[in-house]
């Protein structure tokens, strides 16, 4: 059986995604391709932040920077995807 680690994203991150009074709240995780520790995914995590900081022309996290596009793109060729995080709200 395929185990998955969701691990949910920096509400800062998610911040960016919607524009409401719960700016805190997460809407999107990530969740592990490969069964990653939590202790892998920090390590993914933080290396993938750092690129992207080092790398974007910008300095945000926001939705549609190229900071979080090259963050995402990171994440991803870890092996990690971004889902949908639905926390009881239709």
């Amino acid at each position: 059986m395929k185990q998955t680690l969701t691990i949910l994203l920096l509400a800062g991150i998610a911040a960016g995604c919607a524009n409401t009074s719960n700016q805190n709240t997460p809407t999107h995780r990530w969740e592990s391709t490969n069964a990653a520790t939590e202790v892998q995914y920090r390590n993914d995590h933080a290396r993938c932040q750092a690129n992207a900081s080092a790398v974007a022309s910008d300095d945000t996290f926001a939705a549609d920077s190229e900071t979080f596009a090259v963050y995402k793109q990171c994440m991803m060729n870890r092996g990690y995807e971004l889902t949908a995080y639905n926390s009881g709200r239709e």
